[in-house]
């Protein structure tokens, strides 16, 4: 038991550096400060609705009317029904609340996948510090992304159990591993960053194959992939209750199937889109070249759109001298990239992008050339449109690809990619009995190559780019002169050029003075291990620092209800009704969902249908779609003036109504396009594959009906009539067979689709409950293998744990013989004095002889 104790305690202590680390980093969290992150303020308003249910009923329900007239909570929140994974993400979070919980368990993750990597544990802890606090890691949460945030987190795992299984052939460990690491990825709810990583391992297997056919070892290769296969497909199960019920609802969406067919002439017939989304809209969010740069000089692009600069610069220098008296630590547009905007660059560290490098060098075997081929292929990729017709390729070709946008985002891989590579590139060269020169030559290279780079731009950089960006024609309206703009962003490429330089000098410095044996390697870890963490941190403080925190107080202002939100919530006495807010951004915005049921607010997974009314009709304000919407107020601001105002709208049709006229529609595009020319009170468009439904049947209008109980999952209305009637339900239609039901009296009854997005059904004659009720089969399917999944995960982790143990316990490696203590030489000594007799002691005489 002691020999184990001593092996944890330099993980002990790996993992306490983590904790402090990231305690440190974070410190207002531990003071109750909070981040005020756009992503996630949004996405409150969106969950309003569906917290205060979960708040009273214990669950989340799974499908909200706060947004878009109503969908689906799928991709809102994880749907986590029968998933257990999260026992594992709050303990490798070591249970401690994020976002330093969420650091942690990235450097924990690192740091495993250091472990079995063999490399020595304090580069592991270097490498696992320099992997959590990456700067595209601190944008990301800035920014509020934090699901792509934990996938990141959890990579390391995957490559671990990889790791395992194939080069250690220990086989069962690291499939329960790579288990584990698929269940947390389906957990953290990031699709797109598990598949770009998935595509890059595909290299690791074609070049493990190789390798093991070279070596004759096919039969291990089988073993090792087989496993892999299945405790991956275990880890996916344990989400299937997200899963199964998110590709249901993607067909439905703007990443689905398109619905309407491209009008003949248009450029869009040329070449239709016929699922998933359009190629420019995907790759909007593409990176350039400059970009690509900062990845290993930070401010190449200018770092941010709100990037801080000094009061020396060119542009406050000129503020000053026209007269500014406001503060001068402010922040500007610096960012002139290829992206929209940024909050941040994709910087990966001057340090281990120079480690990768090295790496390519020096690292052997399957997982260099998975390492070098995935940094390069994430890369190219992550330039979408600009990348000579890759992205465009597997667009049309690769399942799954086109749901998938904003191609700058693989970078996320990629910053895992580049510091696997480098801190076992810097691992192994502490232990390598390679010659001194041939090492020193690789060293050469590398250092040529990333720090040689930075100098040239350093010292001439300004001269290969024009430092304009696409929004500079906007910078006048602001005060500020282009010209000092542009200065200013050459001073920062400059400047952060040179830093780069520096700090790979430096470390390539010590490396040298490693292998030449002029410093231990304990000097030369801990002055890696300083220039590191100074780099990453150094970056990372400007994007996120102490300032980007505010008061639990301060941050619950973004949730106050305006004036106009409380005059419309206390006069309203409705059970339901929605509320449309007129602003250029109404269908990106969701805080008006916190407060009303809306017809926008955001989503970039809205379904198609509604998407196509928005384009075609919501967008101009479409009063005959609106009122059919339910839409019975409207929030405005009136020109010239900054408090918005409400309006009722008399034209709303309320929650159903009856119709006397159905008129029928032959395809989807003469649906659609049939909402511009009807009486939604009195008409109905029903498309032409729902005949057999209303065949022989000529309605009138009589009687009434109304809604009588609301819950998101469960709408009662009572309709009372002489006759059989039509009616129109202001439902958003989400089917067929996708989850909801109809029922009249508790029977089940047909309902069938209308006015291209809502709901309409033949209501017999007399007094009747109607009732829809949201039942996903999806859903039911999906917690019962999710179920099952995650207690088979859980019993394999027993089973490993509790072996692992036993075998430990009943023959425990022997302790290690204690140094024995080196004999002692004699000490010299004089001659002992010769022994006297007792006669001899009375007879000198005797003694002298």
């Amino acid at each position: 038991m002691n020999h184990l104790i001593k092996q944890l305690i330099p993980h002990l202590i790996a993992i306490v550096i983590f904790a402090g680390v990231s305690a440190f980093y974070f410190a207002p969290q531990l003071s109750g400060k909070v981040m005020n992150q756009s992503d996630i303020t949004q996405v409150t308003a969106m969950m309003k609705e569906m917290n205060d249910y979960k708040a009273k009923e214990g669950r989340m329900p799974l499908w909200t009317n706060n947004m878009f007239g109503g969908m689906p909570t799928y991709q809102i929140a994880s749907v986590r029904d029968g998933n257990k994974t999260g026992f594992y993400d709050n303990l490798l979070q070591l249970y401690i609340p994020r976002p330093i919980g969420r650091f942690i368990s990235a450097m924990l993750a690192f740091y495993i996948l250091m472990v079995v990597l063999g490399v020595n544990r304090w580069v592991g802890v270097i490498g696992a510090i320099a992997f959590g606090l990456t700067t595209n890691n601190l944008v990301l949460f800035e920014a509020g992304h934090t699901s792509k945030l934990g996938a990141i987190a959890y990579m390391p795992l995957l490559a671990a159990g990889l790791l395992l299984a194939f080069r250690d052939k220990k086989y069962l460990a690291g499939a329960l591993l790579f288990g584990i690491g698929s269940a947390l990825q389906l957990w953290v709810n990031h699709v797109q960053m598990t598949y770009y990583l998935i595509l890059t391992m595909l290299a690791f297997g074609i070049a493990q194959l190789v390798d093991s056919i070279r070596k004759g070892e096919m039969v291990h290769f089988a073993k090792a992939a087989i496993l892999i296969i299945v405790s991956g497909l275990i880890g996916v199960g344990t989400g299937a209750s997200n899963l199964l019920t998110t590709l249901e609802y993607k067909e439905s969406t703007m990443r689905g199937k398109k619905i309407q067919a491209p009008v003949p002439g248009t450029p869009e017939a040329q070449n239709p889109v016929t699922e998933g989304l359009g190629f420019d809209y995907a790759t909007q969010w593409s990176n350039t070249s400059i970009d690509l740069l900062a990845t290993l000089i930070p401010r190449a692009a200018g770092g941010s759109n709100a990037e801080p600069i000094g009061a020396d610069s060119k542009t406050m220098t000129s503020l000053l001298a026209r007269g500014y008296q406001g503060p001068t630590d402010i922040e500007l547009p610096m960012y002139w990239g290829g992206l929209p905007f940024t909050s941040g660059p994709g910087y990966l560290g001057a340090i281990a992008l120079f480690l990768f490098v090295f790496g390519l060098f020096t690292v052997k075997g399957p997982v260099k050339w998975w390492l070098g081929f995935g940094v390069i292929f994430t890369m190219i990729l992550s330039l979408g449109k600009h990348d000579g017709g890759l992205n465009k390729f597997l667009f049309e070709n690769l399942p799954l690809f086109n749901s998938f946008r904003a191609p700058s985002s693989v970078l996320s891989v990629t910053a895992f990619l580049v510091p696997m590579l480098g801190f076992l590139a810097l691992g192994q060269v502490l232990k390598t009995d390679e010659e001194p020169k041939k090492l020193l030559t690789k060293l050469w290279i590398a250092a040529g190559l990333t720090g040689g780079l930075s100098l040239i731009f350093a010292l001439i950089g300004s001269s290969f780019f024009s430092f304009s960006g696409a929004n500079d024609a906007q910078l006048a309206s602001s005060g500020l002169v282009a010209a000092d703009i542009v200065a200013d962003r050459k001073a920062l490429f400059s400047g952060d050029a040179w830093r780069s330089f520096f700090l790979i000098a430096l470390c390539a410095g010590l490396i040298w003075a490693f292998v030449t044996k002029k410093i231990s390697s304990t000097i030369a870890i801990a002055g890696i291990g300083i220039l590191t963490i100074f780099d990453v941190w150094g970056v990372g403080r400007r994007y996120v620092s102490p300032k980007s925190f505010v008061s639990k107080t301060d941050y619950q202002t973004n949730f106050q209800p305006r004036p106009v939100d409380l005059e419309i919530i206390n006069k309203e006495k409705d059970l339901y009704y929605r509320v449309h807010e007129i602003k250029p951004d109404a269908f990106q915005w969701a805080m008006t969902s916190y407060f009303h049921k809306t017809i926008g607010g955001y989503n970039p997974a809205k379904m198609q249908r509604f998407n196509d009314v928005i384009e075609r009709f919501l967008a101009q304000g479409d009063k005959k779609v609106l009122d059919m919407l339910n839409t019975k107020y409207y929030i405005f601001t009136p020109e010239g003036q900054q408090t918005p105002m409400s309006q009722i709208n008399p034209g709303a049709l309320g929650n159903a109504w009856f119709v006397d006229t159905l008129l029928i529609a032959e395809s989807n595009n003469i649906e659609l396009a049939a909402l511009s020319a009807f009486s939604p009170d009195s008409q109905a468009i029903v498309h032409q594959e729902f005949n057999a439904y209303i065949k022989n049947f000529d309605p009138k209008t009589e009687g009434n009906i109304k809604l009588s109980s609301y819950h998101p999952e469960k709408l009662k209305y009572q309709s009372d009539s002489p006759s059989e009637q039509f009616a129109v339900f202001s439902e958003i239609w989400y089917g067929p067979n996708k989850g909801w039901n109809a029922y009249i009296d508790g029977k089940a009854a047909e309902h069938i689709r209308v006015n291209y997005i809502l709901r309409g059904m033949r209501i017999p004659a007399g007094k009747h409950e109607v009732e829809f009720r949201f039942e996903p089969a999806s859903f039911a399917k999906g917690k019962a293998i999710s179920t099952a999944s995650s207690l088979t995960l859980l019993v394999g982790v027993l089973g490993i744990v509790g072996t692992g143990l036993w075998k430990f316990l009943k023959n425990p490696p022997a302790e290690e013989p204690k140094p024995q203590p080196k004999p002692q030489q004699p000490k010299p000594s004089t001659p002992a004095a010769p022994r006297t007799t007792a006669n001899e002691r009375k007879d000198p005489k005797k003694r002298k002889r």
